[in-house]
């Protein structure tokens, strides 16, 4: 069974003929690796009698694209379901309220993060975003209508919520003069 999990839609020139560079899956990769530690984390804090986080979130949880749709770009990340990965009509609950905890995150004042969101974690905005340039977005859509804008500079805010190490990918071009 596959359910749609969330649709992230990319802003900026590189992607107004609704294509997707290629180097931007890593960012939905850092995306999936946050769901699953938010979701384990969600999870320890509520059954505190548990060492390890169940199978369906720590090893059977992955994204898939499903396919991109027009208005600028927008993935479609959907979860193939695995054996007891569904419950009831949807997805995890665990998985869902990390997914919303995310959005939430980076729709937060600065300094008004919310309680639930562990500050170790934010070190995975130095993943998630980082194939954005200047002047690009990424937009995280809630249930409820709410848009929440993930820019370089929001990575860049929330990652130093947490810790004084911000990582950015930069290109230097120059060359050798002489090797000894």
């Amino acid at each position: 069974m596959v359910t749609k999990f969330v649709q992230p839609r990319f802003v900026g020139p590189r992607f107004e003929d609704e294509t997707l560079p290629v180097e931007v899956a890593r960012d939905l990769l850092a995306y999936e690796k946050l769901v699953k530690e938010l979701a384990g984390h969600l999870y320890l804090s509520e059954h505190q009698e548990r060492e390890r986080v169940p199978s369906e979130i720590a090893s059977e949880f992955q994204l898939h694209l499903q396919k991109v749709d027009p208005g600028s770009a927008r993935p479609l990340l959907a979860i193939v379901t695995a054996a007891g990965l569904a419950i009831d009509q949807g997805v995890n609950p665990y998985l869902t309220r990390a997914r919303d905890l995310i959005t939430e995150c980076i729709m937060a004042e600065d300094g008004h993060l919310p309680a639930e969101f562990p500050k170790s974690l934010l070190s995975h905005f130095n993943k998630i975003g980082r194939s954005l340039r200047s002047g690009e977005q990424m937009e995280f859509t809630k249930p409820e209508g709410q848009t929440a804008v993930l820019t370089p500079e929001r990575c860049k805010k929330l990652v130093l919520a947490a810790s004084k190490v911000y990582e950015r990918e930069i290109e230097l071009k120059g060359s050798v003069g002489e090797v000894d």
